[in-house]
């Protein structure tokens, strides 16, 4: 058994009081349910742990600020198309609110996400549901 943990973090930003986009296939009661179900999984050694984001709480500049500098390092290192998704690269207009994200951490990205979700990938939307039930 190894002496080290290893956890994986996800962030979760959705604003309570706004019906996720129909085109995104985002249901934020389930997202929690499973969150939920895999914050509660040890696996060996590693852990998993949500962290909830209101952005109902956060200014547009906020939001702005956190897919500058957080959602947009996954997507440019791994080559997603997340534009098309959470509106223009320097509005974001969508990000957090008409749809929901999950910013993913895990130890060895420095405090920069390794990944995103929802994303567009070789052509492909991506979901939350489709990550998480993926674990």
């Amino acid at each position: 058994m190894s002496l080290l943990r290893r956890k994986t973090v996800f962030e979760f930003y959705y604003d309570p009081s706004v019906v996720p986009s129909q085109n995104i296939r985002c249901n934020t009661e389930n997202i929690l349910v499973m969150l939920g179900h895999i914050s509660k999984k040890k696996t060996g050694d590693h852990e998993y742990e949500f962290r909830l984001k209101d952005t109902g709480k956060l200014s547009k500049e906020e939001i702005k600020h956190i897919y500058l500098t957080k959602a947009m390092v996954p997507a440019a290192m791994k080559k997603y198309e997340i534009e098309k998704v959470f509106g223009t690269k320097e509005k974001a207009i969508f990000f957090g609110k008409e749809v929901p994200v999950i910013l993913v951490y895990k130890d060895s990205t420095f405090g920069y996400p390794s990944d995103i979700y929802p994303h567009i990938e070789k052509n492909k939307l991506i979901t939350i549901e489709d990550y998480l039930a993926a674990l």
